[in-house]
């Protein structure tokens, strides 16, 4: 399937975008986004899909 907001393909079942950061949900629309996503912090690791929460990535644990 195709990112709702950058168009690259990614798999099916994912629950984010592992190119933008976006949340995919069956309902979302490219009008339909969520500010609080659209203001978040992505991890500096390349490869790690986490975000930046109170100073720390929310996966890797690598300092923000």
């Amino acid at each position: 399937m195709n990112c709702f907001r950058c168009e690259r393909q990614i798999p099916e079942e994912s629950r984010y975008c592992m190119y933008c950061g976006v949340y995919l949900s069956r309902e979302e629309s490219a009008e339909n986004t969520d500010e609080e996503w659209q203001d978040r912090i992505l991890c500096s690791d390349g490869r790690c899909t986490g975000v930046i929460e109170n100073g720390v990535c929310t996966q890797c644990g690598l300092p923000g």
